[in-house]
């Protein structure tokens, strides 16, 4: 395994995911996108690698999502996800 294949399921995922929880929260189809990798664990810049975008775009989209959903830290992100079912413990 080349180390893609994880990414491209979580890609399939997220595409699914963006469709369903954009128009309600909404967030952008990029939102959703990122929403569902920082759910998954990922650090910005391995979300940024992916998606190749800079650190700074997927910092100002986590922003604008935690402003969105109106919560405050990292963790309460993760707890909205989880509510939402973006991810799954």
């Amino acid at each position: 395994s080349n180390g893609y294949t994880y990414f491209d399921s979580v890609h399939m995922d997220c595409e699914k995911i963006s469709s369903r929880y954009s128009s309600d929260n909404q967030l952008t189809n990029r939102e959703s996108e990122i929403l569902q990798l920082i759910a998954d664990g990922k650090a910005n810049k391995e979300i940024a690698n992916f998606l190749q975008l800079s650190r700074k775009t997927v910092e100002t989209h986590r922003l604008n999502i935690m402003k969105k959903l109106d919560v405050h830290s990292g963790i309460e992100l993760i707890k909205t996800a989880l509510r939402m079912g973006v991810c799954t413990i």
